[in-house]
């Protein structure tokens, strides 16, 4: 349980990341 938790927080976060620099780069 706490391991699926964890990677599906990971993906969450790696997913915001990308979506950041996408805005980022979208902005540049």
């Amino acid at each position: 349980m706490q391991l699926s938790v964890l990677m599906a927080s990971n993906a969450v976060l790696r997913s915001m990341e990308a979506v950041q620099m996408l805005k980022t780069g979208a902005v540049a």
